[in-house]
């Protein structure tokens, strides 16, 4: 008589032993490797203590250099529903010698999406620090490696019918570029983040010539079928504001029926105009939120709302560098530089101060 193993036992004493605290969440993942039995029972245990959950479709993954992580466990699961409502990526922190093990990050989540039907809202968080400028990418063949994989993740991304995208985060990878003037560069100017560029004031984006000359650009969405699901946009990460990123923000927001965009203003402290054709592109839009603006800042972010006819939700969050709170406006309040945005369904809203748990500085 064969000796007898772990597959032997029933199902539901097979739940109990595998679902007990004691039991190793890592040794869940590798039963779930050896058979397809072992897989519909381990796997769904290693889910529940990992921020997967199959029922809701939504999945909150923490990736790791190791790759053993939900996502791996996602990839290998039989049983995965064909769309997810929600899915939270968070990145790790790259290297500061190369980038290519964090691109490699980038092509296990494209390839996850891809086995997807659908999927609904999505947040990026290329790193988990929110600052940090290790990492520099300008050499031609680095930043067209960079480009490439991010502008597939994006595109695939909106290909799959997402109606909610945030990104976050990112900062060590918009060095590259930078907010070019052949004459003197006016302070005020610098303030004017979101009006609309003179096309004769020589402001353009350039790299610096002794990193590479090429041009870079994102993969862009193949908008097929029914077209763009993209309704909310969440740009906390500057990535999407300066080259190659801005092209492709513009794009879609040109080719998606964007109602709601919102823009973390502090990632721009040093992107110059990197939003400025905005204004010419999101006409659709409906709800707008600015956070973290500066004061200096106000009469140009002004100008820029003023472009909106059909705005219905404002809502601007200031931030006091001298107290370290966060003044936040909403509706008729926000609206009152601009009366004839004024709409009934902005009714109710309230003014809010609340305090920031920590300085911008810092």
């Amino acid at each position: 008589m064969a000796p007898a193993s772990i597959a032997d036992l029933p199902n539901e004493l097979l739940i109990d032993i595998l679902g007990k605290p004691t039991f190793s969440t890592e040794a869940l993942y590798f039963l779930g490797l050896l058979s397809r039995r072992l897989n519909f029972i381990a796997l769904p245990i290693y889910f529940a203590r990992t921020g997967v959950d199959l029922e809701t479709r939504s999945a909150t993954i923490a990736l790791t250099t190791s790759r053993f992580d939900p996502l791996s466990a996602l990839q290998v699961y039989l049983f995965l529903p064909p769309t997810m409502e929600k899915i939270v990526c968070s990145f790790p922190h790259p290297s500061c010698l190369t980038i290519f093990p964090f691109l490699a990050q980038f092509e296990r989540v494209y390839r996850f999406l891809a086995r997807l039907t659908a999927v609904g809202a999505v947040t990026l968080e290329l790193d988990n620090r929110i600052e940090g400028r290790c990492l520099t990418v300008g050499k031609d063949n680095v930043l067209d490696a960079w480009a490439s994989q991010y502008g597939c993740l994006l595109s695939c991304v909106i290909d799959k019918g997402c109606s909610s995208l945030a990104v976050i985060n990112g900062l060590h990878l918009t060095e590259t570029y930078e907010l070019h003037r052949p004459q003197k560069i006016l302070p005020r100017q610098l303030t004017r983040l979101f009006t609309r560029p003179d096309p004769g004031s020589g402001l353009t984006f350039q790299r610096d010539p002794e990193w590479g000359v090429a041009d870079i650009v994102l993969v862009l969405p193949s908008f097929s079928g029914s077209g763009s699901q993209l309704t909310s946009l969440n740009i906390h990460s500057a990535t999407l504001l300066v080259p190659p990123g801005l092209v492709w923000t513009l794009t879609v927001l040109r080719k998606s029926l964007i109602r709601s965009l919102v823009i973390r203003m502090s990632v721009m402290a040093d992107m110059g105009h990197g939003a400025a054709p905005l204004a010419a592109v999101a006409l659709n839009l409906t709800s707008i939120s600015l956070i973290d603006i500066h004061p200096c800042n106000e009469p140009a972010i002004f100008a820029f709302l003023a472009h909106f006819p059909v705005l219905t939700d404002l809502e601007l969050t200031h931030v006091d560098y001298f107290t370290c709170t966060q003044l936040k406006l909403k509706g008729p309040r926000a609206l009152q530089p601009f009366p004839h945005l004024l709409h009934p369904a902005t009714a109710g809203f309230e003014f809010k101060l609340h305090r920031v748990q920590r300085c911008p500085w810092v």
